[in-house]
C-alpha cells in the first residue's frame, strides 16, 4: 500500500476560513506567503505595496486539491470582501495576469522571530 502522506502542509486562517470559507482561507495563506518572499527580497512593490502575481490556473495547479473553479471563486469571495486587492502591473498590456496584495499590508509582515526575511526599504515588511 503506498502512502498517502506527501510530506507538505498547507495551513490557513481560521476567522477566514469561518467567514469566507476554507478554500478563501487557504488561497489567501498562498498569497500571502508569495506576499512575504517578494517583501523580504523587496521585489514587486509598487505604490507603496508589495504584490505578488499569478494566474489563477497556476494558483489552482500549485493546490492541486482544488479546482480552477474553486480558486476563482475563493478569489472572487476575498475581493468582494475587501481582504485582497487585484491590480495589473504587467509591462506587456496583453498580459493579463493579475496582481494581488492584501488590504491590510500588516498581515503579511514577519514578527520579529523570523530571522529569514530582511527588512525590505521600499514596503516595510519587518
Amino acid at each position: 500500500m503506498s502512502s498517502i502522506i506527501s510530506g507538505h502542509s498547507h495551513s490557513f486562517d481560521v476567522g477566514v476560513a469561518k467567514t469566507l470559507g476554507i478554500n478563501a482561507a487557504i488561497v489567501l495563506n498562498h498569497i500571502i506567503y508569495w506576499l512575504r518572499i517578494n517583501c523580504a527580497k523587496d521585489h514587486n512593490v509598487y505604490d507603496g505595496k508589495v504584490w505578488m502575481y499569478e494566474s489563477q490556473q497556476d494558483i489552482a495547479n500549485y493546490l492541486d486539491y482544488m479546482t480552477l473553479d474553486e480558486v476563482k471563486k475563493a478569489v472572487v469571495k476575498l475581493l468582494d470582501a475587501g481582504v485582497l486587492i487585484k491590480g495589473n502591473y504587467n509591462a506587456n498590456p496583453f498580459n493579463k495576469t493579475s496582481w494581488y496584495t492584501t488590504a491590510d499590508q500588516n498581515i503579511y509582515r514577519i514578527k520579529k522571530t523570523a530571522r529569514l526575511y530582511r527588512q525590505c526599504p521600499r514596503a516595510r515588511c519587518i
